[in-house]
């Protein structure tokens, strides 16, 4: 199993941008994928996932400051398992307030 795009140094993501993480896997019988941010199981309202025999994908949608952390692919089956992870930063905004007199 690999990571479609490599991010060797993480993933940065300003925030309120949206970005997908996809995963490619293989093997026999068709490997059990689980997802995980910070070690614990995938969940979240900016989180859509997607898994197909073939690949699995999840999109971070609308992130904030909370989507920054350590996202972890694990497939699993009867031979064995494998995990891909990239770290995520999300940055924040930067806003200008200009005041005319």
């Amino acid at each position: 199993m690999e990571l479609d795009r490599p991010y060797p140094s993480g993933l940065n993501l300003r925030a309120g941008s949206s970005q997908s993480i996809s995963a490619s896997i293989s093997g026999v019988p068709t490997p059990k994928v689980s997802w995980f941010k910070d070690g614990k199981p995938l969940s979240g309202t900016f989180v859509e996932i997607e898994t197909s025999e073939f690949g699995t994908q999840i999109t971070l949608r609308g992130v904030d400051m909370d989507a920054s952390g350590s996202y972890r692919v694990v497939v699993e089956n009867e031979a064995g398992s494998s995990s891909a992870e990239v770290a995520v930063t999300v940055k924040g905004l930067f806003y200008s307030l200009f005041i005319w007199c």
